[in-house]
């Protein structure tokens, strides 16, 4: 048996659960009933029930944010589109994120070795200070969705 919670437990008030556990089951009932209601002048009624089926969705994702168009011209990222090719990974982050790939922190080998590469020919050259701007721009152009991923510049200042 398992520890899954049974029709006839007790719930928080000390009361026996008379229902089920399928939210979207009780929302089309509830509308059901509601649809119905002119049809049967005293058919009862859902009190306390919040339908979800009956607010618009916000658009919004929690936690994954859309890069907006000008930090995408910026960074040389090209914007989503659906890709047929299998080996390009991380693809609902992408689409969320509204990229071609998906951008994301230094997390592969090959990532490793690319920023490696950058630093030593490209950014940590003079002794100065790298070039970031110019560094997201040459990862950019490197990024394939399958080991090499967008990046972005931080650009807020801290104290």
């Amino acid at each position: 048996m398992t520890d899954a919670i049974q029709v006839g437990t007790y719930n928080r008030s000390g009361k026996v659960f008379a229902g089920h556990y399928d939210i979207w089951l009780t929302n089309r009932e509830q509308l059901l009933l509601e649809k119905t209601r002119h049809l049967i002048p005293d058919s009862s009624t859902f009190t306390g029930w919040v339908n979800g089926d009956l607010y618009t969705p916000a658009g919004e994702t929690v936690g994954i944010l859309t890069i907006p168009d000008s930090t995408r011209a910026a960074a040389d990222i090209q914007s989503y589109t659906p890709l047929t090719d299998g080996k390009v990974r991380h693809t609902f982050l992408a689409c969320q994120q509204g990229t071609k790939y998906a951008v994301m922190s230094v997390h592969t080998t090959e990532e490793k070795v690319l920023f490696k590469a950058l630093m030593q020919d490209h950014l940590g050259n003079s002794g100065a200070t790298p070039d970031w701007k110019r560094g997201v721009l040459l990862w950019n152009q490197s990024a394939n969705g399958k080991n090499i991923f967008y990046k972005v510049r931080h650009t807020a200042s801290y104290k």
